[in-house]
């Protein structure tokens, strides 16, 4: 797997001054991306909730993963990822399992970004903004990708099937302890 750097933000607040002269507090950057927790459905360390953190997620098949004619045509979950779906709970930190509908929005984010790939993620790394994604014409080849990145910068990595990635995710989860 890729090297990964921590870039959790910590986020402070200042006072200002109001146009009345009370003391009014200026949003913090947590304050301003906490309506975007959205994107990070577990959790984020930009948004100072901690409900994604060292948190053993219980799995929920229908959140995980999306019907036939609602998830792009080309893609077809991986037996390993529909196993773990019926699983009742997983511990992977610091990736998250992204819910399905959150994944699709993703996916058509990234066509924007990276408009000569199709790509579908599934996961995303809860301190930096790798996101574990399928890609159209791949199988079910995992790559890793600083979403974000400049296109043309943004693979970190990849890994043959989902089960490596399983057990690469595994094995940082027991490190990130």
């Amino acid at each position: 797997m890729a090297e990964h750097v921590n870039n959790t933000r910590a986020a402070g607040s200042s006072k200002t001054s109001d146009r009345c002269g009370g003391a009014a507090t200026k949003p913090t950057m947590a304050d301003t991306l906490r309506g975007f927790k959205h994107l990070y459905p577990l959790g984020s360390p930009y948004t100072g909730v901690k409900f994604g953190y060292n948190r053993i997620h219980t799995m929920n098949k229908e959140k995980f993963i999306l019907p036939k004619g609602q998830r792009p045509d080309w893609l077809e979950y991986p037996k390993g990822f529909l196993s773990l779906a019926d699983a009742d709970t997983l511990h992977l930190t610091p990736w998250q399992l992204m819910e399905a509908e959150v994944a699709l929005m993703r996916s058509n984010e990234l066509v924007g970004r990276y408009p000569s790939r199709m790509l579908f993620p599934f996961a995303f790394r809860q301190n930096n903004d790798d996101l574990a994604c399928w890609e159209k014409g791949h199988g079910e080849r995992v790559v890793i990708i600083h979403d974000f990145a400049e296109s043309g910068w943004e693979n970190e990595g990849s890994f043959d099937t989902f089960q490596h990635w399983l057990e690469a995710a595994k094995k940082e989860s027991s490190d990130w302890e």
